[in-house]
């Protein structure tokens, strides 16, 4: 007796967790990551290996590091139990840091993003519950808003102080936390940020969201792997004399032999020293450990085998404790012991300390509770093997039922933990598809929609077809709204084919019901389903189907949507009369219910349409009619579209004043639903602007940073369309190269490299920059074969816009180079009749420029000067400088025809200055050439700073609102009235020649002008 006293007081001296010893490369590698970090250089970094092999250690020894450092550390940790809990890995990490900050500091770091944060960590606040601007717009979209606005909350932070996230055990991560991650490992580049996490391969198959993330997430560019593997002879040893404190060649025999079982994995090496100290085999005497010399020892041959043999001898109190411990699966409170097991409190708390004293279970604080904790995964997945399946699911209804008591603390995550409990506890308790319901239900409202498929999959498969679940409960479960749900959330992750039959199912169960209004929309989901997988055919079906059952419900609601609905697949199969006649009987439906949500989305439906016929005043006439419905409806989202399709239009048309007006709009809609969607959006338009006025150090700038955000935000629906913009500033500047790289994933990812001509948006902008492309390499000929290519999807899907804008011009260009002048006359005819038809300042320049060469052609040299230059002027005015510059540069060489030397040399001056802003090399070249035939030396080839013209408060202004500080922020900081800023942020806009926020961030950032800040 006497001895085992004295070998369970020695237990004392062994540390729960071990020294760190033959990790040096390992640690070095971590610290250099930190160091990184600390230099605004985070990432991530994944320390992968087996069980047991000391991954979770040096995450340990990586965030004692960082506290030395003054990082703020953020650790979490994953759970096999939790593998199905929305967020559930970031919201352990998050949540007591967000609990210590004062709402102040909390408003700044957000930015008014609690909402998103709400969906990351429900507990924090309100944000799943409550109705907000955030449910409006599309459920990407919406997803992307989280992600984005966490990430940046991270950014903020780390600017704050370094920040080191640990994610511990991210094999057991739910599907929403391994996107979240992905998405925030790609963005944390350049930040103070770095992310730590630990996986166990031989746990990544018992998660399929997981392995099929893992490829993934290891190959971001600023992620690093490192493998974790065992630990040498030598280190092994080392291990052994730090524990026991004795000197070197006493502990050498048993040290070898440990290491031999061992492999070198350091937990398997302390189960073994921890069992021959419990076992009596090494023994304290006097302050000396004795026993290394034994050579009869059973040494364990797995991990697993250690870690049972040290359980294997537990006390029944200390037995039930663990078994209800390894059944709770995370953390485990005191109260729950007591409501779970029959001991006495004396017992139960004889069989903690039990526990605790073997070094297998951790005990601490969080609030008012008392928590107990595995010391390592691998202790609850040996004591849950061995419990056998009949007692597992009574203790998983045990557990379950206490946590409906609301035994078990504030679990922020109760209604997963029931479904997981109650799912587990085998028999027909009607209790597991209501919580299997209700965790899927909650799982769609935080825009997690795989886990909430597998928690709907699991509650579908054990509902019968008539609601019933068997047993002795009231089954309540209505099982068309639970297809709906499914359907919903398989559609969400772009699965249509599964989600159809969710809806072919919820649709039959709402017939039989007799619910027609019900089917109606049902019909139009499954049309939706067909719609966005591009079966445009099939959609109209669908949407013509609905109809017959919302006309017989007599329920116009229904009707309206079905009629735009069905508005927009006739105008994507290119029938635009068809679909002007069912949007208008919409607009009708939606008038007579007074429906201010539903009447702005059709004004706005009415606006596309308009807009890609070419009827520029009935979209303003929509669009006028949209902005005060979609405001009383409450719908941000709508508002921004409405004011996104006016500034397209009136970019279009070339009214660039009104088009800024609306994109200001849009910026300030953007940044209200703090959507980095929006913004990108927005980008696009500046860009274009930027490439059409010849602002193209900007449009570079700025469009290579929104291509990097479309790539990491997915968004395949823009990014063809912002490769082409810049392909056009690269291919003017004869960095053919680069332009071609992005007119070639643009024609990959738009589809019309493989036939797909339906994504009539996104494959004529590819046609527009295929043919750019080979105007530029001279290619004259295919230039006109892909022009007329897409002139004629434009023309047969009615969406005449694009050619007007850009296919038009490109191929008269073409066949003017070829001299074909016939050719050139025939698409010059169909430009100016759609230019005349659309009221378009861009047709009528490009057909008063061809006129003018056609003139000129004809012998009046005279007339096609007047010509020309009305047609610069024209162009200018847009702005379209790089082609005003071109059709001037002609207008320089008739004026040289006829004599006028001066005013051919102005027009070149003139030209000259356009070309070398632009850095448009070849034009400036042939304009340099024409200076030297009229035997004048060429200008200078310097170009003024235009930054250095600005005040050093407009240079301190133009800074912060680079930072993406708000007027009213800048006006706080610099202790001035936010109209000053406004005065001052105007000249910069007028000095540098910007036109947007966006592009003065660009500026600011290509001219490395915050570096220089920072330097000074």
């Amino acid at each position: 007796m006497g001895h085992l006293i004295q070998v369970g007081l020695s237990m004392a001296n062994i540390p729960p967790a071990l020294p760190l010893v033959g990790r040096t490369e390992e640690f070095e590698f971590l610290a250099s990551a930190l160091a990184n970090a600390g230099s605004g250089t985070g990432g991530a970094v994944f320390l992968r290996g087996t069980t047991g092999i000391g991954k979770s250690r040096l995450a340990v020894a990586a965030a004692e590091e960082a506290n030395r450092l003054g990082f703020l550390t953020v650790w979490g940790e994953a759970y096999r139990v939790e593998t199905g809990v929305p967020y559930g890995l970031w919201s352990n990490a998050f949540l007591p840091v967000l609990r210590e900050m004062d709402a102040a500091a909390l408003s700044v770091l957000t930015r008014g993003g609690e909402e998103e944060l709400g969906r990351v960590v429900p507990a924090f606040g309100s944000g799943a519950d409550r109705a907000s601007v955030f449910g409006a717009g599309e459920p990407g979209e919406l997803q992307t808003r989280i992600h984005w606005n966490f990430t940046e909350f991270l950014r903020r932070l780390g600017e704050r102080k370094p920040v080191l996230v640990v994610l511990d055990d991210v094999h057991w991560s739910d599907p929403s936390g391994l996107d979240l991650l992905h998405f925030a490992t790609r963005y944390l580049d350049d930040s103070s940020v770095l992310v730590v996490c630990t996986y166990n391969v031989d746990r990544k198959v018992e998660n399929p969201g997981f392995e099929a993330m893992e490829t993934a997430l290891v190959s971001v560019q600023n992620a690093r792997v490192l493998d974790v593997g065992p630990i040498s002879a030598k280190a092994t040893g080392e291990l052994i004399r730090h524990v026991f404190e004795v000197e070197p060649g006493i502990s050498d025999g048993l040290g070898a032999r440990i290491h031999e079982r061992t492999g070198g994995n350091p937990y398997f090496v302390g189960e073994i020293l921890k069992a021959l100290v419990d076992s009596g085999s090494l023994y304290l005497r006097d302050g000396t450990w004795l026993g290394w010399e034994v050579d009869d020892l059973d040494l364990p041959d797995s991990v697993g085998a250690a870690v049972a043999a040290r359980i294997g001898d537990l006390s029944r109190p200390a037995r039930q404790v663990a078994q209800v411990m390894a059944v709770a699966g995370t953390s485990t409170t005191h109260e729950l012991f007591g409501a779970v097991t029959d001991l006495e409190e004396d017992a139960l708390l004889g069989g903690i300390e039990e526990l605790r004293g073997k070094q297998l279970v951790e005990e601490s604080a969080e609030g008012s509770d008392i928590v107990y904790r595995f010391s390592h995964p691998l202790i609850q997945e040996v004591l849950y093997s061995d419990i056998g399946l009949a007692r597992a699911r009574s203790l998983h209804r045990a557990v379950g039922e206490a946590l409906e008591r609301g035994v078990g603390g504030a679990l922020e995550d109760r209604t997963h933990q029931l479904a997981y409990h109650f799912s587990r506890a085998g028999g027909h308790d009607t209790r597991v598809v209501q919580y299997l319901s209700a965790a899927g239900r909650e799982a769609l409202s935080r825009r997690a929609e795989r886990e909430a498929v597998a928690f709907l999959g699991d509650a579908l498969s054990r509902v019968a077809g008539d609601g019933d679940v068997g047993g002795d409960g009231e089954a309540d479960v209505d099982v068309l709204s639970l297809r709906e749900d499914m359907a919903r959330a398989l559609q969400r992750t772009g699965d249509y084919g599964a989600a159809a039959e969710h809806w072919q199912a919820a649709l039959a169960l709402a017939l039989e019901r007799g619910e027609n209004a019900r089917a109606g929309r049902l019909h139009g989901r499954i049309g939706q389903g067909a719609y966005f997988s591009g079966q445009y055919g099939d959609a109209l079906a669908a949407y013509e189907l609905g109809l017959e059952r919302a006309v017989a419900a007599l329920d116009p609601v229904v009707e309206a949507h079905l009629r735009l609905h069905k508005g927009n697949a006739l105008q994507s199969l290119g029938r635009a009369k068809e679909a002007q006649e069912e949007m208008k009987t919409a607009l009708e439906l939606a008038e007579s219910v007074s429906d201010a949500g539903l009447l702005a989305r059709v004004h706005r439906g009415l606006m596309i349409l308009y807009t890609w016929l070419g009827n520029p005043e009935k979209v303003r006439e929509h669009g006028r009619e949209a902005i005060p419905l979609s405001r009383a409806a409450g719908d941000a989202h709508v508002t921004y579209w409405v004011y996104w399709q006016l500034a397209v239009v009136e970019g279009f048309l070339g009214y660039t004043e009104t088009t800024e007006e609306h994109i200001h709009r849009c910026q300030e809609l953007a940044e209200e639903l703090r959507s980095p969607v929006l913004e990108l959006w927005t980008d696009a338009i500046f860009i274009e602007q930027a490439a059409s006025a010849g602002r193209w150090d900007t449009g570079v700038a700025l469009g290579e940073r929104a291509v990097a955000k479309a790539r990491v935000l997915g968004q395949e629906a823009l990014l063809p369309r912002l490769l082409v913009f810049l392909s056009l500033i690269y291919l003017g500047r004869g960095e053919i190269e680069r332009g071609k790289a992005c007119v070639d994933e643009a024609w990959e990812r738009s589809g019309a490299a493989a036939g797909d001509m339906l994504r009539v948006h996104l494959v004529l902008p590819a046609h527009i920059g295929k043919a750019a492309y080979h105007v530029a390499e001279g290619e004259y000929e295919e230039a006109i074969r892909v022009g007329e290519q897409g002139l004629a999807i434009a023309e047969n899907s009615g969406f005449i816009m694009w050619a007007v804008y850009r296919l038009l011009p490109l191929i008269l260009e073409a066949y003017l180079l070829l001299d074909d002048a016939s050719g050139a006359t025939h698409i010059e005819q169909r430009l100016s009749r759609y230019g005349k038809l659309m009221g378009n300042r861009f047709a009528m320049a490009w057909s008063k420029a061809f006129e003018g060469i056609k003139v000129w052609h004809a012998g009046d040299i005279e007339g096609s000067t007047v010509l020309l230059r009305e047609a610069a002027e024209a162009l200018e005015a847009l702005p379209l400088m790089f082609d005003g510059a071109r059709v001037r540069r002609q207008l320089a060489g008739r004026l040289a025809d006829l004599g006028d030397r001066e005013g051919a040399l102005r027009e070149l001056r003139f030209v000259h200055d356009a070309f070398l802003k632009m850095k448009a090399e070849g034009e400036l070249q042939k304009t340099r050439v024409m200076f030297r035939e009229l035997d004048v030396r060429p200008p200078s080839m310097s170009a003024g700073e235009g930054a250095g013209g600005l005040t050093q408060r407009e240079l301190e202004i133009a800074r912060l609102v680079a930072r993406g500080r708000s007027d009213k922020a800048v006006a706080k900081e610099l202790d001035i009235a936010r109209r000053t800023v406004s005065t001052h942020l105007s000249n910069v806009y007028r000095k540098l020649e910007l036109g947007s926020r966006g592009e003065l961030a660009a500026y600011i950032a290509e001219n490395d002008l915050l570096a220089q800040e920072q330097g000074g």
